[in-house]
């Protein structure tokens, strides 16, 4: 049963995805605002 435990939730790792794939689409619409891309 203790096994279990050193898994994480799926949901803890889809709002951390979420959280990178927004950080990184703001980073990249940063870019383009400023004609980088």
């Amino acid at each position: 049963m203790r096994e279990r435990t050193r898994f994480i939730p799926v949901a803890d790792i889809d709002s951390c995805l979420d959280r990178e794939t927004r950080r990184l689409r703001h980073e990249l619409r940063d870019a383009k605002d400023m004609n980088l891309l």
